[in-house]
């Protein structure tokens, strides 16, 4: 088959799963609303983000008809209701204050959560970044909303000292931001979760939250550069983690929050004495074995290539001490297999580059850049053989030179010879120049005197 046959069945195959696409979207029930040119800007969005999170947090298919001048909704009555339900509060959030019925405020996708006055210009961010930033790390929607249960009298309600944050979405998500948020609020006003805060493990067997309240002198270990740290932990354990001022909250299932806490404690407890794991019975770990002479090789200079090796693979390694006799073996822990397999493959890459370097280095063969030791041998000697023959000729040369060799007068007398030479050039080149000038003064002195002669004969013909 040429390129152009090649071209022709990839456009076959596009066009038939663009015509299955088709199908199932017009096999799914599609709602209209209705919409003017301000709301179709509106929800489209710059660039079309504000439209792309409204499909991703509703799951349904959102399409702009413009000669009806509607939003056409395709998807189950699920994703149909959900998607109704944030078009509609998007579109009251452009034309002012959103205010949430009570029949939206006991939907099951949305939280609410009340932030201080203080810091809801902290938790919005310049041109709303923080919560776009948010949504975005979460997948969710998020809304400063007025609550219909909240509004009594307008004079109570204008000095309320709180604003009332909405937030919808999955549970998972929607609880990641709310996290978020009260960390946010933590840090401008600290204490205002955390004074009365303490450890404490949920006893739900689905998703919960626990809360471990960190060691102050391990926060900053914890958290690492730009949370990093954090973000590692929770990838590898499948887990919310989240730092509310001290206090980490997992949030999870029960397996979930407990690998969480158990990676958070072994991480603390290395910064004084080395961890020993028992891994006989663990379903989130692999083992590899590692020779003494190359555990410097796999951690890196501080630790940098087996953090690259975290980040590449979301997983959480270290190195103890528990194998075959005490020797060093690396741990690879992670709740996706597939993620510590990946480690473990680029972790053994690794290695046998570093082997085959070395057996390089220990054959005499140049192609596979062996003979090194040889090269760099050569190279000594021949810097030492080229050190001696310049100190040699310093030597001959500082014996020629002497006044009481006959070398040196032998040399005098040439340099004598040469300087003589030297001088009548110099005489010579006197006496051209000055033959030169002399024959140049005489022409000017006839030129001068012809002219002379002339002027004097013109007068005396002028006279007569």
């Amino acid at each position: 088959m040429n390129g152009r046959d090649r071209d022709r069945s990839r456009d076959r195959d596009r066009d038939r799963d663009r015509s299955r696409d088709r199908d199932r979207d017009r096999d799914r029930d599609v709602t209209s609303i209705p919409i003017d040119d301000a709301d179709s800007a509106f929800l489209i969005g710059r660039q079309g983000r504000t439209k792309e999170k409204l499909m991703r947090v509703s799951g349904a298919s959102l399409e702009i008809n413009e000669k009806d001048m509607t939003m056409e909704v395709r998807g189950t009555d699920r994703e149909r209701d959900k998607a109704v339900t944030y078009i509609t509060l998007v579109k009251a959030q452009r034309r002012g204050t959103v205010t949430l019925t009570r029949e939206q405020e006991e939907r099951d996708d949305i939280t609410t959560f009340e932030v201080p006055m203080t810091c809801v210009a902290y938790v919005t961010g310049k041109d709303g970044f923080v919560l776009r930033e948010m949504e975005k790390e979460w997948g969710v929607i998020m809304f400063f909303v007025r609550r219909e249960s909240d509004e009594r009298a307008d004079k109570d309600y204008d000095q309320r000292e709180f604003e009332v944050l909405a937030i919808f979405g999955e549970l998972r998500g929607r609880r990641g931001a709310e996290l978020k948020v009260m960390s946010a609020i933590e840090q401008k006003l600290p204490g205002y979760f955390t004074s009365r805060l303490e450890t404490h493990t949920s006893d739900e067997e689905g998703f919960g939250t626990d809360v471990y309240i960190i060691p102050e002198n391990d926060f900053s270990y914890a958290l690492g550069k730009g949370g990093a740290t954090r973000r590692k932990l929770a990838t590898a354990a499948s887990c919310i983690l989240e730092y509310v001022g001290f206090a980490a909250h997992l949030c999870g299932t029960r397996k979930q929050r407990r690998r969480c806490l158990e990676y958070l404690q072994w991480l603390c407890t290395q910064r004084e004495k080395n961890v020993k794991v028992d891994v006989e019975e663990r379903e989130d770990v692999t083992v590899v074995d590692i020779a003494e002479n190359d555990v410097a090789w796999v951690t890196g200079s501080k630790g940098t290539a087996l953090r690259a090796l975290e980040k590449d693979t979301g997983t959480f390694c270290f190195i103890d001490t528990g194998g075959k006799d005490g020797k060093e073996r690396l741990l690879i822990f992670a709740e996706k297999p597939d993620d510590r397999r990946r480690a473990r493959e680029m972790l053994m890459d690794r290695l046998d580059m570093k082997h085959d370097r070395e057996r390089a280095w220990a054959r005499d063969d140049p192609d596979r850049g062996g003979g090194f030791r040889r090269d760099r041998d050569r190279d000594r000697d021949r810097d030492r053989e080229w050190w001696r023959r310049d100190n040699d000729y310093d030597r001959d040369r500082d014996r020629r030179y002497r006044d009481d060799s006959p070398d040196r007068r032998r040399h005098s007398d040439r340099d004598r010879y040469d300087d003589r030479d030297r001088y009548d050039d110099r005489s010579y080149d006197r006496r051209r120049d000055r033959g030169n000038r002399d024959d140049d003064y005489d022409r000017r002195r006839d030129r001068d005197r012809y002219s002379r002669r002339d002027r004097s004969r013109s007068r005396s013909y002028d006279r007569r």
